[in-house]
């Protein structure tokens, strides 16, 4: 981290999470997004590369820069 000085003056508090400690709650999840989707509410974004654009899509990809799903094309 790079500011790890401010996190400490700040006394910040950070705390990870991974999806799996939440799997009983699996099903209660997946019926509230699916409300939001019927909604309106919950949108996705996603992206594909043109086959002339390959090079540019993949360095975009592992350079973290994509936004929602990217898709490059490469046959």
């Amino acid at each position: 981290m790079k500011n790890l000085r401010f996190v400490l003056i700040n006394r910040i508090k950070m705390q990870g999470m991974i999806v799996f400690d939440w799997k009983a709650r699996y099903g209660e999840a997946l019926k509230a997004l699916g409300e939001y989707f019927a909604q309106g509410k919950l949108k996705y974004a996603s992206r594909s590369s043109r086959p002339g654009e390959r090079a540019q899509g993949l360095i975009a990809l592992l350079r973290g820069q994509n936004f929602g799903k990217q898709l490059v094309k490469l046959a």
